[in-house]
């Protein structure tokens, strides 16, 4: 019965969260993100 109880608590709290983040209003990133890796870092397997 205890787990029971325990889980259902966890459950509830996990809930609320989702929708306490999902209310939340993130901005978007406004700075486009773009990371050019030069010929060296790659190696050719053969």
């Amino acid at each position: 019965m205890k787990f029971a109880i325990k889980a259902a608590i966890i459950f509830v709290v996990l809930i609320l969260s989702i929708i306490a983040l999902s209310r939340i209003d993130f901005p978007s990133p406004n700075k486009k993100i773009e990371v050019i890796l030069p010929n060296e870092n790659f190696k050719t397997i053969k």
